[in-house]
């Protein structure tokens, strides 16, 4: 795969498909989509065991009834090299539409989350930096847990079936 290859999709929606009208705060009318990345499993096999070393004395758990470590990049410096990899940050913009940059601020721009079923589960939310990449370092056999939900139609409305 070269630089500007688009990740092999697996399946995808637009912004506009999920929120179910065209906004004009938006980086790209990207919405989602899962892909295979091609990130070196070596690489984010480090990641994920410097993680664990640093879950007890890192990780918090705190809103969203999430176990995390936030700036996880000035504590692991292999999560580092893979959010300023230049090989990424082409083929992401090209996915996108649109040219993309680490997030600058650290403390959000990386998070390791811990998702096992002591951690916590996500909370229903609709706020966030204007493009994430979920990266699952191990995923169980069989799995344990839930599965992300996508809700496809405008947050207010989501929040109040919630209420």
């Amino acid at each position: 795969m070269n630089a500007h290859t688009i990740p092999e999709l697996r399946c995808a929606l637009s912004r506009e498909a999920i929120i179910g009208h065209e906004t004009a705060w938006k980086v790209s009318g990207f919405g989602v989509a899962q892909y295979r990345h091609g990130y070196d499993p070596a690489l984010l096999a480090a990641i994920e065991e410097a993680a664990l070393k640093l879950k007890a004395s890192h990780a918090v758990h705190k809103h969203l009834d999430l176990t995390f470590i936030t700036g996880a990049d000035r504590y692991i410096p292999e999560i580092k090299e893979l959010l300023h990899d230049k090989l990424r940050l082409e083929r992401l913009s090209d996915m996108m539409g649109t040219k993309l940059e680490p997030y600058p601020l650290s403390i959000v721009g990386s998070t390791v989350t811990f998702m096992n079923p002591r951690d916590g589960a996500v909370e229903w939310h609709c706020d966030g930096v204007p493009v994430t990449e979920l990266i699952p370092l191990s995923i169980s056999d069989p799995l344990i847990g839930g599965h992300l939900e996508i809700y496809c139609d405008d947050s207010e409305t989501g929040r109040s079936i919630l209420e």
